[in-house]
C-alpha cells in the first residue's frame, strides 16, 4: 500500500495513541487488580477497563481506515 508524508503523519499519531492507551489499559488493569476485593469500586474499574479496550479497538480501524483509504 503506497501512502504520503500526510498518511504515515497520520499513522505515527495513531501509533502514539496506542501506546498512550497501552499505559492506560495497563494502569487500568491495576486498579481492577487493586479493587478485586471492594464491591462498590470494582464495577467502576471494570467499565474502566472495557472503555479503554474499546477505544483501542476504535483507534485500530480508525489507523486501518487511513492506511486502506477504506
Amino acid at each position: 500500500v503506497k501512502i504520503n508524508e500526510a498518511e504515515l503523519e497520520k499513522i505515527y499519531q495513531f501509533d502514539a495513541a496506542f501506546f498512550d492507551l497501552g499505559d492506560q489499559v495497563k494502569s487500568g488493569i491495576d486498579n481492577l487488580e487493586s479493587s478485586m476485593n471492594d464491591e462498590e469500586a470494582l464495577p467502576a474499574a471494570i467499565r474502566n477497563v472495557t472503555t479503554l479496550a474499546r477505544l483501542a479497538v476504535e483507534t485500530f480501524e480508525r489507523r486501518s481506515e487511513v492506511v486502506t483509504g477504506s
